[in-house]
């Protein structure tokens, strides 16, 4: 029987990687996508040591073009993604989101 298979965004560091860490236990194999790729691989690394496979996809998620090519990457592959974790993001540097923020960032 394969080993299941979830692909995760944001998994460099934070929750990303402590959800990365917590399917890799569970006997899932990971795909861990970062944009980062030095703290990608150092945080695949160390994954690693939890079980299974890990599998590398350094992209910028804010790119359409870069999404498209972790789409073919997977396909090639033929990996059945079983869990989607879909946790990237780009903050605005604050810690607080005013109405003005909002407003800027949806414009």
């Amino acid at each position: 029987m394969s080993r299941k298979i979830a692909l995760i965004t944001g998994a460099s560091n934070g929750i990303g990687f402590e959800i990365a860490k917590l399917f890799a236990k569970n006997d899932y194999d990971v795909i861990a996508i970062a944009r980062d790729e030095q703290k990608l691989n150092a945080a695949c690394d160390e994954l690693r040591k939890s079980g299974g496979n890990v599998y590398p996809l350094s992209a910028d998620l804010s790119e359409y073009n870069e999404i498209q090519q972790i789409k073919k990457t997977v396909d090639a592959a033929g990996y059945d993604i079983d869990a989607l974790i879909i946790n990237a993001g780009q903050g605005l540097g604050d810690h607080l989101l005013t109405e003005r923020r909002w407003i800027k960032s949806c414009s």
